[in-house]
């Protein structure tokens, strides 16, 4: 049973504690999304529109993510449900909202959207008993059916733990820094490019980046960058313990996603011993975010195209076999 880090939405009462938790262990308030949904799933309304929230995903550093119901434009949606566990960091998920209404009213939005989340409501969260918490529900794509059809990278590494094959790590690349290229163009960083927040879907090759909540701005004030202690040393070994977010930073964590993937080492910055040398050279540069084009997605992910050509012909389609995930 896994242990995360919980903090009482009422007394503020913070402690290690099993994921299981249904009541603070100093004040004994319930989580009273958790205790209904043990029932039944409950219905939040937010104006005229009303969402069914139901089976809880995950529990995160900052949130905690649930599945959810509503209608959109005509037709029954499944998206996301994600609620700040503490309202101390009710801004953090405002964050995310800001961000990503910035990313989707971009005039080229139309060519990524695919690629981000798109939010349906912020607001929040909470009765007159209760601190209010901030809340948003996401949705995916429209191709997107169920938050169930998307694999995180540290899922797809559970089911191929000696390494996917390069040729399936390709196209996950190149969307991601497509992706990527969108959100640095508008003079944003994620700062968070971590094999939780990369989601792909196997059949039609789809891929969704999440976890938008310490997004920064270039061009305003920013605040340090959060970096979840698993990854602590993904963050040092790219130069930014020191630093604001930068371009780089972003690449930097990508690349270290795909090397993780192939069954590398992201950290000691080794390789599969097959993998082809041009492309250890390739996500070599990728780590190195002073080099001259290591920042710029686009001119990345076209010297990427240019690379894989040459290695393996064409692009043609290849299935992912992933298993089939299970609901908790």
């Amino acid at each position: 049973m896994s242990t995360v880090a919980f903090t009482c939405p009422r007394c503020f009462f913070t402690a290690n504690v099993s994921e299981e938790l249904r009541y603070c262990p100093h004040c004994g308030l319930p989580d009273a999304m958790d205790a209904a949904l043990d029932h039944e799933p409950i219905e939040v309304t937010v104006g005229s529109q009303r969402f069914e929230v139901f089976d809880r995903i995950e529990i995160g550093a900052i949130s905690t993510i649930y599945r959810c119901r509503f209608q959109s434009t005509g037709r029954e949606v499944e998206g996301i449900f994600k609620i700040a566990r503490d309202p101390r960091v009710n801004e953090l998920i405002e964050n995310e909202a800001r961000f990503l209404r910035r990313l989707h009213a971009a005039p080229e939005a139309a060519r990524f959207t695919a690629f981000l989340p798109a939010i349906e409501e912020s607001f929040r969260f909470g009765d007159g008993s209760s601190v209010r918490r901030q809340a948003n529900i996401l949705r995916m794509h429209p191709e997107i059916r169920s938050p169930d059809e998307l694999y995180s990278l540290v899922e797809i590494k559970a089911q191929y733990p000696d390494g996917l094959d390069p040729r399936d790590v390709a196209w996950i690349w190149r969307r991601l820094l497509s992706v990527i290229g969108h959100v640095h163009a508008h003079d944003i960083v994620h700062t968070q490019v971590l094999p939780m927040h990369v989601l792909v879907e196997p059949r039609e090759h789809k891929l969704v980046l999440v976890d938008w909540c310490c997004a920064q701005s270039l061009v305003e004030q920013r605040a340090p960058t959060i970096i979840s202690g698993g990854y602590r040393a993904w963050y040092n070994r790219a130069g930014g313990a020191t630093e604001p977010a930068t371009r780089g930073l972003d690449i930097d964590f990508g690349a270290r996603c795909m090397i993780d993937l192939m069954g590398g080492d992201p950290v000691a910055e080794t390789f599969p011993l097959n993998l082809d040398p041009a492309l250890q050279r390739y996500f070599q540069r990728c780590l190195s975010p002073k080099s001259p084009g290591s920042t710029d997605a686009f001119r990345l992910l076209a010297d990427f195209d240019h690379l894989i050509e040459t290695l393996w012909g064409p692009r043609k389609y290849r299935p992912l076999e992933l298993a089939p995930k299970s609901r908790k």
